[in-house]
């Protein structure tokens, strides 16, 4: 059986943590038992140590390293990095195993989702990055990067088959902080390999060495070492008579203190007991050395927020060694109570003093054999069924009745080339509706043409409205025109749909089994038709790309803030959109935009279930006129505040909003005047030679009107002569 672990961080590879370790172990483990194992190391900025692949070569363990990959600037960087992931993984991958952190399996995962199924999907519970910014006690540098990556980790997670936690901590942390988890769920501890260079138990001796065991972070608690240490010395230094050396062994992290050279300074100055930092060791050197000197030594592993920490069960796989650590996450799970202590400088001080002061001879263990067992026994589950799932799948031999919406208003120049795409649909049983919105005289006449064309050639309806109605209305209309139909797709009457537009959605939203699907647009600035389609189906592009829109996914915290849910070109479920009442069809509404971004976060604040197609389905006809780029952008922001508010008045938080996107506007520099100007959206979404064709465009405006406005000056000047 093919198996894949894709993984952002590798023991090897570079200094690594827990997950590192965890892919390592997991990969033996495996590998050992008979199966073919494919690594995916996906991280663009490892360290490049030396023949570390040569570690999982001996193995039998293929390692794909993923650190060149194409960044697309509408994506966040962790989207564009799991896209390559798709890219490589091998063809025959029967079971993926996938890490929490980074969702590096995103891409894959919601690739998998509208297709049939090909792979079965399991999800490793460490460390997600909401939890590991928690415990660093760290805000992040950009809000929208926290929430999009948020997000995408929960949503990998959510849409994979299995969810495997080393601890039942973990699971009930998920859930807490509203995490959706698959319905198979096992707490299974981590996989470990026996204690190299195996040891006879030692006799104890007094403890003359105090070692802090971890990497040298906040979240694993150097801070909370540091203080107890210090404090415990300033009242009772005859603790310490007996310990002759400090050390810190681990990796550097961030802390608030400095570097491990300048805490162990700060430790022999204040004490006058030599410190020492061991930094370069990896996950076997640091056991041996813990081995080497279990003896005299108490480990102290003083977390602020734990998960599983190899560091304690490699702890515990040495004999005779004494441990110690803080009751924090899946910790209690691992060790008694008495060789656990409260996450706090009193508690530690606490559980150090009955320590030195006492002979204390007592060793935790870990039964690491029966771990390897429940992961060998889970992947065994996993293998019986894919056979089960994956060969037993039926396609459906049902075509849906879907019903093209077209919204029509003043772009006879454009009905033609969408109606054009239209008839080039490679999909059937679809029915395509015209609503022309109070249209000028010109663009009338071209809608009048059409209708005659296609109501004769492919039986679709055009119906005029006499005044301008608003497009809310004119898309209601087509929706009360459409009879018996599953799915809705509306389609602005600029914008130019892909001849496999309406096949893949219908395919996918069946796949899925969801009531609303949007997808990923480019866009285009021209008149003509944005492509051409060769006899074979290629295409064949006319323009530029000028900026694409990926719309991230159905994050209704972060749609508070920016529509990440998707364009008006979406797919809908009939059923759904009647029950939640369609557009907003208010007389205000009609001098607004983000209609569609309104009808999206409805359908998401009532539980309706919402996606993104992560493909190209249309181009998008970018205009300087359209509806959302000439009103006013805080009013149509407004909209959608009054959506949520609604919302949060069921529980007195209506004020939160716009109070949380205004905070968010101004701390990314926006104002109510300058929204549609926006420096950073312009740098990710507008290409070079389209600024600088803009910029060659406004010096002439401005050498014109100042050639203009001298002339004028010299005239009156010769006049008043």
């Amino acid at each position: 059986m093919s198996v894949v672990i894709i993984t952002p961080d590798l023991y090897g590879a570079i200094a690594n943590g827990g997950i590192g370790t965890f892919c390592y172990r997991f990969a033996r483990l495996l590998a050992d038992s008979g199966e073919t194992v494919t690594i995916l190391f996906v991280n663009p900025s490892h360290e490049k140590h030396k023949n570390w692949q040569q570690i999982y070569k001996e193995l039998g363990i293929k390692v794909i390293l993923i650190s060149d990959y194409q960044r697309d600037d509408a994506d966040w960087w962790f989207v564009s990095l799991s896209k390559a992931v798709l890219k490589v993984i091998p063809t025959d991958t029967e079971i993926v195993y996938l890490q929490d952190w980074r969702a590096t399996g995103f891409h894959l995962v919601r690739t998998l989702r509208f297709q049939p199924k090909k792979m079965v999907i399991a999800s490793v519970t460490h460390s997600n990055s909401k939890w590991h910014r928690m415990g660093m006690r760290h805000l992040p540098d950009s809000v929208d990067e926290a929430l999009a990556l948020d997000f995408a980790e929960r949503y990998t997670v959510q849409h994979s088959d299995i969810v495997l936690s080393p601890s039942q901590y973990m699971l009930d942390w998920l859930q807490e902080w509203g995490w959706q988890l698959p319905q198979e769920q096992h707490v299974l501890g981590l996989p470990s390999l026996p204690v190299q260079n195996d040891m006879p138990k030692t006799e104890l001796l007094p403890i003359s060495r105090l070692i802090f065991f971890g990497r040298i972070e906040t979240r694993k608690g150097i801070e909370l070492f540091i203080e107890a240490i210090l404090q415990l010395f300033d009242t009772s230094p005859e603790l310490f008579a007996a310990i002759q050396e400090i050390v810190i062994l681990g990796k550097e992290g961030e802390n608030r203190l400095g570097s491990p050279n300048v805490i162990c300074q700060l430790l022999t100055d204040k004490t006058q007991i030599l410190c020492r930092a061991i930094t370069e060791y990896n996950s076997h050197d640091a056991q041996t050395f813990l081995q080497n000197h279990a003896a005299d030594s108490l480990v102290i592993i003083p977390s602020l927020l734990d998960n599983f920490p190899y560091a304690v069960i490699e702890c515990c796989q040495i004999s005779s060694l004494r441990v110690i650590a803080a009751a924090v996450g899946g910790i209690p799970e691992i060790l008694a109570s008495t060789h656990t202590f409260h996450p706090s400088k009193q508690g530690l001080i606490s559980t150090l003093r009955a320590w030195l002061s006492e002979t204390i001879t007592e060793s935790p263990s870990y039964d690491w054999q029966g771990a390897n067992q429940r992961w060998l026994a889970i992947h065994d589950q996993l293998k019986s069924r894919y056979q089960r799932e994956i060969g037993s799948q039926q396609q459906s031999d049902t075509i849906a009745r879907v019903t093209i919406c077209i919204a029509h208003h003043n772009h006879g120049q454009y009905l033609a080339q969408l109606l054009q795409a239209l008839a080039l649909q490679t999909y059937q049983n679809m029915q395509v509706i015209v609503v022309d919105d109070g249209s000028d005289v010109a663009s009338r006449q071209i809608f009048d043409a059409q209708a005659q064309q296609y109501q004769q050639s492919h039986g679709w309806q055009f119906h005029p409205l006499a005044d301008n109605l608003g497009v809310a209305i004119a898309r209601h209309r087509a929706v009360q025109f459409a009879g018996d139909t599953k799915y809705l797709i509306f389609v602005d009457a600029d914008n130019v749909p892909l001849p496999q537009m309406v096949e893949r959605y219908v395919e996918a939203i069946e796949q899925s089994q969801l009531d609303c699907l949007t997808c990923y647009f480019e866009a285009f600035q021209g008149e003509d038709m944005p492509y051409k389609l060769h006899k074979n189906g290629t295409i064949k592009r006319r323009y530029p790309v000028l900026y694409r829109y990926m719309p991230l996914g159905n994050d209704p915290v972060y749609s508070m803030m920016s529509n990440i849910l998707g364009d008006t070109q979406m797919i809908i479920r009939k059923a759904a959109y009647d029950e939640i009442g369609g557009f907003l069809l208010e007389e205000t509404q009609r001098y607004t935009g983000y209609e569609d971004f309104a009808l999206l976060v409805r359908l998401s604040l009532a539980g309706y279930a919402l996606d993104v197609l992560p493909e190209v389905l249309f181009y998008y006809r970018h205009l300087a006129n359209s509806l959302l780029r000439t009103t006013d952008a805080y009013q149509n922001m407004h909209n959608i505040h009054t959506i949520y508010r609604d919302h949060l008045r069921r529980v007195g938080m209506e004020a939160l909003v716009p109070t949380v996107w205004e905070l968010h506007q101004k701390k990314q520099g926006y104002t109510g005047q300058n929204l549609h100007l926006d420096a950073q959206w312009i740098k990710d979404h507008i290409p070079w030679y389209i600024l600088l064709q803009g910029m060659r465009a406004k010096i002439a405006k401005n050498l014109l009107h100042w050639k203009d406005k001298i002339v004028f000056l010299s005239r009156n000047i010769s006049s008043s002569d």
